[in-house]
């Protein structure tokens, strides 16, 4: 049964990422709260124990909150919501985070900054920089208060920040505020992302070298840099992946997919996952891949080989 499922409550955005095509669509909302309430009551969801909620932009939709108030009325199990944001509705993350942190058993904020304001606003494509460090601060005192509340910076490596000082100042960044960091290579997915060429995002070797040699040298006990590591320099992670039958992933319309690089449809919100036990995973994924949303996933809930240990991990 699942276990964890990336949600896309939205594919609007207010941001203009050059990685991402999220941001051309329609600012309308596809799936009512109602809806995935009705999606998160069937059986194949009762074991779902991590939401991870994302966009678009999550906290650009009016009704986040009737949203969250629907998965916590259906998943009696759930343990862990992780929210993705670009760290630009401060008012309204600090009123989510305000009500929902006793109300869940683990809250955690993952933050996207892509490196000194230059940069990051470069990739972003808005005068973001200093509203996603107001929203740092805030989250940092805000966790010195509730021991079940963690956040982290969250990175996308690009051309633009695939070298030694953007990555040491997201390292300083997330130390200063006492948060984690994680970063992946931009990826591409007609699913989720939209971007369905993304040469114009592709390292060249000298950068490659940098990002694994700042993995070698700064993220010796992040497992999943490990893997992210590895995965640059070999094009694998080594992962047995379970993508469909551990986790999944529901876009903004209801559709659900394996994982959010799958263009193959298991289901959808009405009559939740059709599709099970699959055995063709690379048929309609271009695998292998490596990203929090898949590789943790693979280690939490796959196979006992992928770790070596049933011990759960994530970025804290």
């Amino acid at each position: 049964m699942i276990k964890q499922i990336t949600l896309e409550v939205n594919d609007y955005c207010n941001n203009a990422c050059i990685m991402c095509n999220i941001h051309l669509n329609e600012w309308k909302d596809k799936t009512s709260p109602e809806e995935y309430k009705q999606m998160f009551i069937r059986p194949e969801f009762k074991s779902l124990k991590e939401v991870s909620i994302t966009g678009g932009e999550p906290f650009s939709r009016k009704d986040i909150d009737k949203v969250m108030d629907a998965i916590i009325e259906s998943l009696p199990n759930l343990e862990w919501v992780f929210i993705n944001t670009n760290g630009t509705y401060l008012s309204k993350l600090k009123d989510f985070v305000e009500t929902y942190v006793s109300k869940v058993k683990k809250l955690s904020i993952s933050v996207s900054l892509e490196g000194k304001k230059e940069v990051h606003e470069k990739i972003r494509g808005v005068n973001s920089f200093d509203t996603v460090i107001k929203t740092l601060e805030f989250l940092s005192a805000f966790s010195k208060l509730h021991s079940n509340f963690s956040f982290t910076i969250s990175t996308t490596i690009t051309p633009f920040n695939a070298n030694e000082s953007q990555l040491l100042f997201i390292k300083d960044t997330a130390e200063k505020y006492g948060s984690t960091y994680t970063f992946r290579i931009a990826g591409t997915s007609k699913t989720y992302y939209l971007n369905d060429d993304s040469k114009s995002m592709q390292l060249t070797r000298e950068q490659m070298h940098s990002v694994t040699k700042f993995i070698t040298e700064n993220c010796k006990s992040d497992v999943f840099q490990q893997f992210n590591k590895k995965y640059i320099e070999t094009g694998q992670t080594g992962l047995t992946c379970t993508a469909g039958t551990d986790f999944a992933f529901a876009r903004a319309d209801g559709n659900i997919y394996p994982c959010i690089f799958s263009t193959r449809v298991i289901g959808d919100k009405k009559q939740g996952v059709t599709v099970t036990n699959i055995a063709d995973l690379g048929k309609f994924e271009p695998c292998p891949c490596c990203t929090e949303c898949t590789v943790y996933e693979m280690i939490n809930y796959g196979p006992a080989s992928n770790l070596g240990s049933s011990k759960r991990i994530m970025p804290k």
